[in-house]
C-alpha cells in the first residue's frame, strides 16, 4: 500500500471498529463525510494497488 494511504486506511479501520461494536451510536454527518471521501479515494486506488502487487510477485518468481 502507497505511504499516502495509509492514515485514510487507518482510519476506516477504527470506524469500523467503532460501528461495529457499537460503542456511542451517535454519528457526526462532518465525520462520516470525510470518512465516505477516505474510502471512495482507497477504493479507487485499490485495483491499482493488487496489480503492483501481483506484478512485483511475478517479478520475483521470474526474476
Amino acid at each position: 500500500m502507497p505511504p499516502e494511504f495509509r492514515s485514510q486506511v487507518r482510519e476506516l479501520k477504527s470506524f469500523r471498529h467503532f460501528f461495529r461494536h457499537a460503542y456511542d451510536p451517535i454519528l457526526r454527518g462532518d465525520r462520516l463525510a470525510e470518512l465516505v471521501a477516505d474510502a471512495t479515494g482507497v477504493s479507487a486506488a485499490f485495483p491499482m494497488w493488487i496489480r503492483n502487487f501481483c506484478d512485483a510477485v511475478r517479478g520475483e518468481l521470474h526474476g
